[in-house]
């Protein structure tokens, strides 16, 4: 018989999908599975619940590839600093989302990041990667200085129109 506090259905007691419900919350809230399913099967007079549970695989290591167009220092700084080195691997979109706006901040306007976690087995581990096309970096199409005392501020000292 298997409680351990976190299963909430028991052999003999009437089927009460509030009861499964909580048993999900309580095997989510270790920390350690991407998944839960319960698959109700026949038996009998009754139903047997078959809970299954998806190992949550551990993010170790992060990738950069394609075209990145910025050194990965720099990119592996910016992801750490807010998501840590290795970020949860159903973070990889938030990830992607947080480099596409370093990319536009440094004058790449139509970069791309496509994030992908590849699972590995035994043990249950991933590699988070993101795939880059920084694309072209913006050119400056003009520079204005308005005002004397602006330019005076810039050190430029004559102005030519």
């Amino acid at each position: 018989r298997l409680t351990y506090g976190l299963i909430e259905t028991e052999v003999g007691d009437a089927l009460s999908m509030a009861d499964v419900r909580e048993s999900i919350d309580h095997l989510f809230g270790l920390g350690r599975f991407d998944d839960i399913q319960v698959f109700p099967e026949g038996a009998g007079n009754g139903v047997r619940l078959k809970y299954v549970l998806v190992p949550r695989h551990a993010v170790q290591s992060v990738e950069f590839r394609g075209n990145r167009g910025l050194p990965e220092e720099d990119l592996r700084q910016a992801m750490s600093e807010r998501f840590g080195a290795l970020p949860d691997a159903g973070r990889a979109n938030d990830v992607a989302r947080a480099l596409i706006e370093v990319y536009r901040q440094r004058g790449f306007v139509r970069a791309r990041v496509e994030p992908q976690v590849q699972e590995l087995h035994d043990p249950d581990r991933a590699v988070m990667i993101f795939t880059i096309d920084a694309g072209a970096r913006a050119p400056i199409q003009r520079v204005e200085v308005q005002g004397l005392e602006a330019a005076a501020r810039l050190g430029v000292r004559a102005i030519i129109s």
